[in-house]
């Protein structure tokens, strides 16, 4: 299943379209601060709201493009780990990474 960023389609009469044909896959739409809202698309329509197969509802917390992550040179918590940051706090939430408007992960 295709996972593109909503710059890639084109938008005609209410219906999402990549290379001139009909669209279904996952559509992400950018907001502010990196953050991005994720869509079903069937035949061009948007169906619904996005949900990962391993959740069972609508994510209610951040979906960032995680090209806006950053490391510090400290353990915060002690775990031998550096966690990723978002706006300069640890960050909770469902990221994903984009190559030229591809999503490359989950």
């Amino acid at each position: 299943m295709k996972r593109l960023k909503s710059t890639l389609l084109t938008e005609l009469d209410g219906r999402w379209y990549y290379q001139h044909q009909l669209y279904t896959g996952i559509l992400f739409f950018d907001k502010e601060n990196y953050l991005i809202e994720v869509f079903e698309v069937a035949d061009g329509v948007i169906t619904k709201l996005y949900t990962p197969i391993c959740q069972y509802k609508p994510i209610s917390y951040p979906q960032i493009d995680c090209s806006d992550f950053w490391n510090i040179d400290e353990d915060d918590y002690d775990c031998g780990m550096i966690p990723q940051r978002y706006m300069g706090e640890p960050y909770h939430g469902i990221s994903y990474t984009f190559f030229n408007g591809i999503v490359k992960s989950l």
